[in-house]
């Protein structure tokens, strides 16, 4: 559990900026929800939410599946142990190599994303000998307040597209049509709005009259941020799920890609309070160690993180509204405008819910700060997963030039 003597200790130990993350709190989660998900619905997770190796291990432990989005993320799970037969190749632009691995692999799915998509991979099929499992990836609607939907037609096929994949896959040697593949929404909170689109993809999936074993919702299963946001109600979820269920071929399997849901509560964001000045408005402003380059949510519309004070002291000293900023040179580098017990320089502070979409999905080279190390915790003790780097290991040292290949 990451509590406050724990994170202390790890930026003791470590120094900050850091990341923390709370495996048993990973494990929790994944059996929890398998608990609440009626027997015909199976989970992937999405590894692209937090693509660590020491998570991706705890999920293959579980008995989970994976649903990869690149060829190293496909090497990385089966790294980890996921079993080829439990892993999904989703998501655009999948390169010729990619496709040749995924094929080469036995997955249990690779999701067509277009016409082309399809043709490539049957002639990839076709020169190695093999068959592979196939989803067919349906185009999802743009929703109110939803930060992905459909990308504006980017993701996925649409009705005449779709159709005629459907013919070619189905009378195609080279493939086997396993399942259709949509998904339509990010991190969403109200159980009726994540039925809502899964009765969709399922009616969708009805409409095309062809047998299928595997119904792809996608993820979207949401964490809430603040602490005036409800929590996914997942019982809900999964009686809704069952109903779905009662109307499909027996032998058929929904398929959720939960990564957010899983992983994002157990993540903590360190950083240490570098200055205290005040502003123009007089407000309180808080210059911290780390910023949007470790964590670029915050920068993102919608999304602010729970901030909190490890001040020994933090209980006796007044509130105040306090703006928590990075050490960028941009107007963009501010992780939050918060109730804080006011700041002293040295302050440690934890930023909540960013075990998902965080380190991995922001900008750690942009003014060359150190690279922030990760750190895990398991049964209370703390393991480095990922050191700290300097810049240079990626950019390269002055004078040193890589040869062509």
């Amino acid at each position: 559990m990451l509590t406050d003597a724990v994170l202390a200790a790890i930026a003791d130990d470590y120094d900050t900026p850091a990341y923390a993350y709370d495996l048993d709190e990973v494990v929790a989660r994944v059996r929890g929800l398998l608990a609440a998900l009626p027997e015909h619905v199976e989970l992937a997770y999405a590894v692209k939410a937090n693509p660590l190796p020491a998570i991706l291990e705890v999920m293959a432990g579980e008995g989970i599946g994976a649903d990869v989005a690149s060829g190293a993320e496909l090497r990385a799970v089966e790294r980890a142990g996921f079993e080829p037969n439990r892993v999904v190749f989703t998501g655009p632009g999948k390169r010729d190599e990619e496709l040749a691995a995924a094929v080469a692999l036995g997955l249990r799915a690779i999701t067509v994303e277009s016409l082309g998509e399809l043709e490539r991979l049957r002639a990839i099929a076709a020169a190695a000998g093999r068959r592979p499992r196939i989803m067919l990836r349906a185009a999802g609607d743009d929703r109110a307040g939803n930060v992905i939907g459909s990308g504006g037609g980017r993701f996925g096929m649409r009705d005449v597209d779709l159709l005629a994949a459907l013919r070619i896959a189905a009378e195609s040697r080279e493939v086997e049509l396993i399942g259709l593949h949509r998904f339509t929404a990010s991190n969403v909170l109200d159980a009726t709005e994540l039925l809502g689109a899964a009765g969709e993809t399922v009616a969708l999936a009805a409409s095309l009259e062809t047998p299928l074993e595997l119904i792809d919702l996608g993820g979207g299963l949401g964490i809430p941020y603040r602490d005036d946001e409800p929590a996914l109600d997942v019982g809900a979820v999964a009686s809704g799920l069952l109903r779905l269920l009662d109307a499909l071929d027996p032998a058929s399997r929904l398929l959720l890609e939960p990564g957010r849901y899983l992983v994002g509560p157990a993540g903590v964001y360190l950083v240490r309070v570098l200055d205290v000045k005040r502003s123009a408005k007089d407000a309180v402003i808080a210059t911290v160690d780390g910023g949007i380059h470790h964590l670029l949510s915050p920068a993102l519309p919608g999304r602010r993180h729970r901030i909190r004070s490890l001040a020994l002291d933090a209980a006796e000293r007044p509130l105040a509204e306090v703006v928590v900023g990075g050490p960028l040179c941009t107007t963009f580098d501010i992780l939050g405008r918060v109730q804080l017990p006011r700041p002293c320089a040295g302050d440690l502070l934890a930023i909540g819910d960013v075990g998902a979409y965080g380190f991995t999905q922001s900008m750690p080279l942009f003014l060359s700060h150190p690279i922030p190390p990760q750190v895990v915790v398991s049964g209370g003790i703390a393991r480095l997963a990922s050191p700290r780097m300097d810049p240079e290991t990626v950019l390269g040292r002055p004078g040193e030039l890589v040869s062509s290949a």
